[in-house]
């Protein structure tokens, strides 16, 4: 027997008749959370910033959105979705700018980034190399102080090649890039926890 490719997009050469589970039972839940996201009267989303009071307002609007969900009944607006957005982005600049900042002062570090990026537009996904330090020595490090990132090429070696020119060595394409991920619900402390430990490595500086 033979598969046919899908002249369009390769990867529905492998979609063929079953349905993902994972998927639709994740958008049940994606919807309920967004219309908690959005709805919760106060705009902060750091937990550090949240009173018992609005910790309250918080369990209540989830455990009403979590019996609207098993009733099948989910209000999920066009306005919640960009409303979710908006606090997600709110949430997660302040964690760009800080890990930003810090990186920008590393003489060893390069940031693999476009140049003259906005910062109000970009995740907060960072992928760096160091010039003296290998990317796999600077992951077993975060990860025995609670950290969890990973390295590699990530399917980008092609960009590795490019990046790594002015870098000796110790970062070979199969070390690639240290890729560090945060999202909405991390904390400033948390990104300022990454910095102390990479900051406490021997030849960091």
């Amino acid at each position: 027997s033979s598969i046919d490719v899908a002249s369009d997009k390769l990867y529905r050469s492998w979609e063929f008749g079953t349905v993902n589970i994972e998927a639709c039972a994740g958008v049940d839940a994606l919807g309920t959370y967004f219309t908690n996201l959005a709805t919760f009267s106060k705009s902060s989303l750091y937990y550090r910033k949240i009173g018992k009071s609005d910790h309250n307002e918080i369990n209540r609007n989830f455990n009403r959105g979590w019996k609207n969900a098993l009733n099948g009944t989910i209000y999920l607006s066009g306005g919640h979705v960009h409303e979710a957005y908006r606090r997600i982005q709110a949430a997660e600049i302040p964690l760009v700018n800080t890990l930003l900042r810090q990186f920008r002062q590393y003489s060893h570090v390069q940031i693999i980034e476009e140049p003259e990026v906005d910062n109000s537009k970009r995740l907060p996904i960072f992928s760096f190399v160091h010039a003296k330090l290998k990317s796999s020595i600077i992951v077993a490090t975060c990860e025995r102080n609670g950290i969890i990132c990973r390295h590699g090429s990530f399917l980008s070696s092609r960009i590795f090649n490019v990046f790594d020119e002015s870098f000796d060595d110790n970062n070979e394409v199969e070390e690639g890039f240290v890729r560090v991920s945060f999202v909405h619900y991390n904390t400033e402390e948390e990104v300022k926890r990454l910095i102390k430990v990479l900051e406490a490595m021997e030849g960091w500086f």
